[in-house]
């Protein structure tokens, strides 16, 4: 691969791919480790209700990969729940979420503080 490993695309955990660990998902050696890829397509949908005053919970879906080329491109999808608290510095999340598309991985824990960027 042409592009230095800090310049290469990861997916998974808390800003991608919940379900996942971090940066655990794209293209690999032939070893299996995880080298990154050129390229990277994400997206999620989630929907949160609002239960008691700052508090809320949240469903959502999240699917993607880190890639080379179109060819090579595995969807890897992840989906769970998650509570909501809005705090003065931004909402704090604490996610319970599980990788659809590989069955017999555990539930992860992810926490995120702050506001979406």
């Amino acid at each position: 691969m042409d592009l230095p490993a800090s310049y290469r695309f990861y997916a998974g955990g808390d800003q991608s791919i919940r379900g996942y660990e971090f940066s655990s998902l794209g293209p690999t050696d032939p070893l299996g480790q995880v080298i990154g890829g050129k390229h990277l397509i994400v997206g999620s949908v989630e929907l949160e209700y609002r239960v008691a005053g700052r508090w809320s919970v949240a469903g959502f879906f999240d699917a993607g990969n880190a890639f080379n080329t179109v060819d090579d491109l595995d969807i890897a999808q992840g989906a769970g729940v998650g509570v909501r608290w809005t705090s003065p510095i931004g909402q704090i999340r604490l996610d319970f979420a599980s990788a659809i598309s590989e069955p017999d991985q555990p539930w992860r824990i992810h926490v995120s503080i702050g506001p979406d960027l």
